[in-house]
Protein backbone atom coordinates (compact mmCIF):
# COMPACT_ATOMS: atom_id res chain seq x y z
CA UNK A 1 0.00 0.00 0.00
CA UNK A 2 2.83 2.50 1.08
CA UNK A 3 4.64 1.37 -2.22
CA UNK A 4 1.76 2.63 -4.31
CA UNK A 5 0.98 5.36 -2.41
CA UNK A 6 4.50 6.55 -3.26
CA UNK A 7 3.71 5.92 -6.60
CA UNK A 8 0.74 7.99 -6.87
CA UNK A 9 3.14 10.82 -5.18
CA UNK A 10 5.26 10.75 -7.68
CA UNK A 11 3.10 10.60 -10.68
CA UNK A 12 1.33 13.57 -9.71
CA UNK A 13 4.45 15.95 -9.10
CA UNK A 14 5.85 14.45 -12.36
CA UNK A 15 2.76 15.66 -14.26
CA UNK A 16 2.84 18.59 -12.72
CA UNK A 17 6.72 19.83 -12.79
CA UNK A 18 6.44 17.91 -16.43
CA UNK A 19 6.87 21.09 -18.44
CA UNK A 20 10.17 21.82 -16.71
CA UNK A 21 12.03 18.10 -17.03
CA UNK A 22 12.88 19.33 -20.68
CA UNK A 23 16.63 19.73 -20.02
CA UNK A 24 18.60 22.17 -22.58
CA UNK A 25 21.67 23.48 -23.07
CA UNK A 26 20.72 26.83 -25.26
CA UNK A 27 24.63 27.21 -27.37
CA UNK A 28 25.65 24.62 -25.71
CA UNK A 29 28.99 24.32 -26.27
CA UNK A 30 30.50 21.70 -28.21
CA UNK A 31 32.45 19.18 -25.42
CA UNK A 32 36.38 18.61 -26.18
CA UNK A 33 37.51 15.72 -28.37
CA UNK A 34 39.52 14.21 -26.08
CA UNK A 35 41.23 10.59 -27.01
CA UNK A 36 38.57 8.15 -25.89
CA UNK A 37 38.86 5.09 -23.73
CA UNK A 38 37.49 1.87 -24.64
CA UNK A 39 34.60 1.50 -22.25
CA UNK A 40 31.25 1.65 -22.04
CA UNK A 41 28.86 3.48 -20.20
CA UNK A 42 25.48 2.47 -19.23
CA UNK A 43 22.74 5.23 -17.95
CA UNK A 44 19.61 4.02 -17.31
CA UNK A 45 16.90 3.85 -14.41
CA UNK A 46 16.67 1.04 -11.60
CA UNK A 47 16.72 -1.44 -14.66
CA UNK A 48 19.96 -0.38 -15.15
CA UNK A 49 21.10 -0.32 -11.36
CA UNK A 50 19.83 -3.91 -11.15
CA UNK A 51 16.66 -3.42 -9.03
CA UNK A 52 15.69 -5.85 -7.01
CA UNK A 53 18.95 -7.49 -6.66
CA UNK A 54 20.41 -3.80 -6.31
CA UNK A 55 17.88 -1.87 -3.79
CA UNK A 56 20.30 1.09 -3.39
CA UNK A 57 20.56 4.63 -5.11
CA UNK A 58 23.26 3.21 -7.48
CA UNK A 59 24.93 0.14 -8.29
CA UNK A 60 27.80 0.55 -5.94
CA UNK A 61 28.68 -1.81 -3.50
CA UNK A 62 26.06 -4.39 -5.23
CA UNK A 63 27.13 -7.60 -6.68
CA UNK A 64 24.77 -8.59 -9.64
CA UNK A 65 27.18 -10.38 -11.90
CA UNK A 66 23.78 -11.42 -14.15
CA UNK A 67 22.11 -8.49 -14.45
CA UNK A 68 22.92 -6.67 -18.23
CA UNK A 69 25.56 -4.24 -17.44
CA UNK A 70 28.15 -6.39 -15.96
CA UNK A 71 27.04 -9.35 -18.70
CA UNK A 72 27.35 -6.53 -21.31
CA UNK A 73 31.17 -6.17 -20.07
CA UNK A 74 31.73 -10.11 -20.08
CA UNK A 75 30.36 -9.97 -23.86
CA UNK A 76 31.95 -7.16 -25.05
CA UNK A 77 35.77 -7.66 -23.39
CA UNK A 78 35.53 -3.95 -22.25
CA UNK A 79 35.03 -2.09 -18.98
CA UNK A 80 31.25 -1.74 -18.47
CA UNK A 81 30.55 1.26 -15.91
CA UNK A 82 27.18 1.39 -14.38
CA UNK A 83 25.87 5.45 -13.88
CA UNK A 84 22.01 4.02 -13.71
CA UNK A 85 20.41 5.28 -11.06
CA UNK A 86 17.52 4.36 -8.58
CA UNK A 87 15.76 7.86 -6.81
CA UNK A 88 13.53 7.63 -3.92
CA UNK A 89 12.53 4.78 -4.92
CA UNK A 90 12.08 5.60 -8.50
CA UNK A 91 14.56 5.27 -11.43
CA UNK A 92 15.66 8.26 -12.73
CA UNK A 93 14.60 9.77 -16.07
CA UNK A 94 15.19 11.08 -18.89
CA UNK A 95 15.49 14.31 -17.88
CA UNK A 96 17.80 13.55 -15.19
CA UNK A 97 20.18 11.54 -17.74
CA UNK A 98 19.94 15.23 -20.01
CA UNK A 99 21.07 17.09 -16.94
CA UNK A 100 24.27 15.09 -16.27
CA UNK A 101 25.23 13.53 -19.61
CA UNK A 102 27.74 16.09 -19.62
CA UNK A 103 29.42 15.00 -16.38
CA UNK A 104 29.19 11.33 -17.43
CA UNK A 105 31.23 12.27 -20.64
CA UNK A 106 33.52 14.35 -19.03
CA UNK A 107 34.50 11.36 -16.52
CA UNK A 108 34.65 8.75 -17.94
CA UNK A 109 35.45 9.50 -21.95
CA UNK A 110 33.93 6.01 -23.16
CA UNK A 111 33.96 4.91 -26.07
CA UNK A 112 30.46 3.71 -26.26
CA UNK A 113 27.13 4.49 -24.38
CA UNK A 114 23.92 3.09 -24.12
CA UNK A 115 20.88 4.78 -23.01
CA UNK A 116 18.10 3.13 -21.68
CA UNK A 117 15.54 5.89 -20.47
CA UNK A 118 11.74 6.33 -20.74
CA UNK A 119 10.49 3.17 -18.14
CA UNK A 120 9.53 5.24 -15.42
CA UNK A 121 7.76 8.29 -17.50
CA UNK A 122 4.67 6.92 -19.01
CA UNK A 123 1.51 9.03 -18.43
CA UNK A 124 3.62 11.40 -16.06
CA UNK A 125 6.20 13.26 -18.87
CA UNK A 126 4.77 14.02 -22.27
CA UNK A 127 5.67 12.06 -24.75
CA UNK A 128 7.50 15.33 -26.55
CA UNK A 129 9.51 16.20 -23.60
CA UNK A 130 10.99 12.63 -23.38
CA UNK A 131 12.44 12.24 -26.77
CA UNK A 132 13.49 15.84 -26.59
CA UNK A 133 15.78 14.82 -23.61
CA UNK A 134 16.99 11.39 -25.41
CA UNK A 135 17.57 13.48 -28.34
CA UNK A 136 19.82 15.96 -26.34
CA UNK A 137 21.41 13.02 -24.73
CA UNK A 138 22.18 11.57 -28.23
CA UNK A 139 23.72 14.78 -29.88
CA UNK A 140 25.63 15.54 -26.63
CA UNK A 141 27.37 12.21 -27.31
CA UNK A 142 27.90 12.59 -30.64
CA UNK A 143 29.14 16.19 -30.10
CA UNK A 144 32.02 14.04 -27.73
CA UNK A 145 32.67 11.88 -30.38
CA UNK A 146 30.89 9.20 -28.10
CA UNK A 147 28.83 6.38 -29.70
CA UNK A 148 25.45 6.45 -28.33
CA UNK A 149 23.27 3.34 -28.58
CA UNK A 150 19.39 4.04 -27.20
CA UNK A 151 16.81 0.94 -26.37
CA UNK A 152 13.20 0.97 -26.70
CA UNK A 153 11.28 0.34 -23.92
CA UNK A 154 10.45 -3.39 -22.76
CA UNK A 155 7.08 -3.73 -21.94
CA UNK A 156 5.37 -3.60 -18.42
CA UNK A 157 2.90 -6.20 -17.71
CA UNK A 158 0.44 -6.83 -14.80
CA UNK A 159 -0.95 -3.85 -12.87
CA UNK A 160 1.32 -2.00 -14.86
CA UNK A 161 -0.29 -2.86 -18.43
CA UNK A 162 -1.98 0.28 -19.14
CA UNK A 163 1.23 1.88 -20.01
CA UNK A 164 1.62 0.17 -22.76
CA UNK A 165 0.24 2.34 -25.96
CA UNK A 166 2.68 4.75 -23.79
CA UNK A 167 5.39 2.87 -24.56
CA UNK A 168 4.61 1.86 -27.86
CA UNK A 169 4.08 5.35 -28.77
CA UNK A 170 7.48 6.55 -27.19
CA UNK A 171 9.00 3.82 -28.32
CA UNK A 172 8.22 4.97 -31.56
CA UNK A 173 10.09 7.97 -31.16
CA UNK A 174 12.96 6.26 -30.09
CA UNK A 175 13.01 4.39 -33.33
CA UNK A 176 13.06 7.60 -35.68
CA UNK A 177 15.34 8.92 -33.41
CA UNK A 178 18.30 6.71 -33.73
CA UNK A 179 17.27 6.82 -37.69
CA UNK A 180 17.81 10.31 -38.04
CA UNK A 181 20.96 10.44 -36.09
CA UNK A 182 22.51 7.05 -37.94
CA UNK A 183 22.83 5.32 -34.40
CA UNK A 184 22.42 1.78 -33.31
CA UNK A 185 19.36 0.73 -32.02
CA UNK A 186 18.71 -1.86 -29.31
CA UNK A 187 15.43 -2.87 -29.80
CA UNK A 188 14.54 -4.25 -26.16
CA UNK A 189 11.00 -4.09 -26.91
CA UNK A 190 11.13 -6.53 -30.09
CA UNK A 191 13.00 -8.85 -27.66
CA UNK A 192 10.75 -8.91 -24.80
CA UNK A 193 7.57 -8.09 -25.63
CA UNK A 194 4.71 -10.68 -24.82
CA UNK A 195 7.35 -12.12 -22.14
CA UNK A 196 6.01 -11.43 -18.73
CA UNK A 197 8.11 -15.19 -17.96
CA UNK A 198 11.16 -12.27 -18.35
CA UNK A 199 9.85 -10.21 -15.78
CA UNK A 200 9.77 -10.45 -11.68
CA UNK A 201 6.08 -10.61 -10.36
CA UNK A 202 5.89 -6.18 -10.26
CA UNK A 203 5.82 -6.03 -13.93
CA UNK A 204 8.49 -3.70 -14.56
CA UNK A 205 11.86 -5.06 -13.87
CA UNK A 206 13.16 -7.98 -15.81
CA UNK A 207 14.39 -11.44 -14.04
CA UNK A 208 18.33 -12.08 -14.31
CA UNK A 209 17.19 -14.55 -17.57
CA UNK A 210 15.34 -11.29 -18.87
CA UNK A 211 18.49 -9.38 -18.22
CA UNK A 212 20.54 -11.57 -20.41
CA UNK A 213 18.29 -10.97 -23.47
CA UNK A 214 18.73 -6.90 -22.65
CA UNK A 215 22.21 -7.49 -22.87
CA UNK A 216 22.54 -9.72 -25.91
CA UNK A 217 20.30 -6.97 -27.39
CA UNK A 218 22.47 -4.11 -26.49
CA UNK A 219 25.53 -6.34 -27.50
CA UNK A 220 24.59 -6.98 -30.72
CA UNK A 221 23.25 -3.18 -31.54
CA UNK A 222 27.09 -2.53 -30.06
CA UNK A 223 28.40 -4.13 -32.91
CA UNK A 224 26.28 -3.48 -35.52
CA UNK A 225 27.83 -5.48 -38.10
CA UNK A 226 29.94 -4.44 -40.74
CA UNK A 227 31.82 -6.22 -43.21
CA UNK A 228 34.86 -5.67 -46.04
CA UNK A 229 34.85 -8.35 -48.66
CA UNK A 230 38.02 -8.70 -50.95
CA UNK A 231 38.23 -8.77 -53.93
CA UNK A 232 34.77 -7.91 -55.35
CA UNK A 233 35.83 -8.88 -59.33
CA UNK A 234 37.59 -11.61 -60.68
CA UNK A 235 38.80 -12.71 -63.74
CA UNK A 236 39.13 -16.38 -65.08
CA UNK A 237 40.46 -18.66 -67.86
CA UNK A 238 37.71 -20.34 -70.09
CA UNK A 239 39.26 -23.80 -68.54
CA UNK A 240 38.09 -22.58 -64.90
CA UNK A 241 39.64 -23.49 -62.04
CA UNK A 242 39.54 -21.95 -57.42
CA UNK A 243 39.74 -19.43 -55.92
CA UNK A 244 38.76 -17.79 -53.13
CA UNK A 245 37.61 -14.11 -51.43
CA UNK A 246 38.08 -12.86 -47.93
CA UNK A 247 35.32 -12.10 -45.42
CA UNK A 248 36.76 -9.56 -42.68
CA UNK A 249 34.17 -7.87 -39.82
CA UNK A 250 35.45 -5.89 -37.14
CA UNK A 251 33.07 -6.36 -34.90
CA UNK A 252 33.12 -9.78 -33.13
CA UNK A 253 32.34 -13.08 -33.98
CA UNK A 254 28.05 -12.35 -33.23
CA UNK A 255 28.71 -11.25 -36.86
CA UNK A 256 26.97 -14.07 -39.56
CA UNK A 257 27.05 -14.16 -42.81
CA UNK A 258 26.37 -16.27 -46.16
CA UNK A 259 27.66 -16.65 -48.99
CA UNK A 260 25.51 -17.72 -52.24
CA UNK A 261 26.07 -18.45 -56.06
CA UNK A 262 23.54 -17.11 -58.50
CA UNK A 263 24.92 -19.55 -61.04
CA UNK A 264 25.40 -22.70 -61.63
CA UNK A 265 29.09 -22.71 -62.84
CA UNK A 266 30.00 -21.18 -59.67
CA UNK A 267 30.04 -23.83 -57.35
CA UNK A 268 30.94 -22.42 -53.42
CA UNK A 269 32.97 -25.30 -51.82
CA UNK A 270 33.56 -24.05 -48.67
CA UNK A 271 32.51 -21.39 -45.89
CA UNK A 272 29.01 -20.57 -47.51
CA UNK A 273 28.25 -19.06 -44.27
CA UNK A 274 29.83 -18.23 -41.22
CA UNK A 275 30.25 -15.91 -38.34
CA UNK A 276 33.05 -13.42 -37.71
CA UNK A 277 35.85 -12.88 -40.32
CA UNK A 278 36.46 -16.44 -42.51
CA UNK A 279 37.44 -17.44 -46.08
CA UNK A 280 35.12 -18.31 -49.07
CA UNK A 281 36.43 -21.06 -51.67
CA UNK A 282 35.04 -21.51 -54.81
CA UNK A 283 35.16 -23.10 -58.26
CA UNK A 284 34.91 -22.30 -61.33
CA UNK A 285 33.85 -24.83 -64.04
CA UNK A 286 35.06 -25.62 -68.14
CA UNK A 287 33.79 -22.74 -70.18
CA UNK A 288 31.97 -24.88 -72.90
CA UNK A 289 29.19 -22.59 -73.83
CA UNK A 290 31.20 -20.73 -76.90
CA UNK A 291 31.37 -17.25 -75.27
CA UNK A 292 32.60 -14.49 -72.63
CA UNK A 293 30.61 -15.09 -69.65
CA UNK A 294 30.15 -13.31 -66.00
CA UNK A 295 28.62 -14.82 -63.07
CA UNK A 296 28.02 -13.44 -59.00
CA UNK A 297 28.25 -14.09 -55.68
CA UNK A 298 26.67 -12.73 -53.20
CA UNK A 299 28.96 -12.94 -50.09
CA UNK A 300 28.14 -10.70 -46.69
CA UNK A 301 25.39 -8.54 -48.35
CA UNK A 302 28.09 -7.44 -50.87
CA UNK A 303 28.54 -8.70 -54.99
CA UNK A 304 31.27 -10.52 -55.98
CA UNK A 305 32.07 -10.64 -59.75
CA UNK A 306 33.47 -12.90 -61.70
CA UNK A 307 34.22 -12.73 -65.65
CA UNK A 308 35.22 -15.84 -67.36
CA UNK A 309 37.00 -15.93 -71.09
CA UNK A 310 35.79 -18.20 -73.77
CA UNK A 311 37.52 -21.00 -75.03
CA UNK A 312 40.23 -19.68 -77.67
CA UNK A 313 39.73 -19.95 -81.20
CA UNK A 314 42.66 -22.02 -83.32
CA UNK A 315 44.71 -18.37 -83.62
CA UNK A 316 48.18 -18.33 -82.36
CA UNK A 317 47.92 -14.61 -81.36
CA UNK A 318 44.38 -15.14 -79.51
CA UNK A 319 46.30 -18.39 -77.72
CA UNK A 320 49.19 -15.80 -76.43
CA UNK A 321 46.61 -12.99 -75.85
CA UNK A 322 44.19 -16.03 -73.74
CA UNK A 323 47.30 -16.66 -71.58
Amino acid sequence: MLYSVKIFFFAVVAFLLSPLLLFTKTEAQTLPRNELQEKIVAIGDSITVGWPTCTGVTSEGCSCEGCYVPRLSVLSGMPAVNEGKNLDGMGAGSGYGAAHIDDYLEAHKPRTLTIYYGNNEPANVAYEVVIANLRYIVDRCLAYGTKPVIATLGPQFYDFSWRQPYIRQINQGIRQLAASRGIPLADLAAALWDKPYLFEKDGIHPTIAGHAVIADVFFRAINRCAYAVSPLIEYFKHSGGTGSVSVTTGTGSLCSWTAVSHVDWIVVMEASGGAGSGTVSYRVAYNNTGRERTGALTIAGETFTLSQKKVPSLNFLNLLLDE
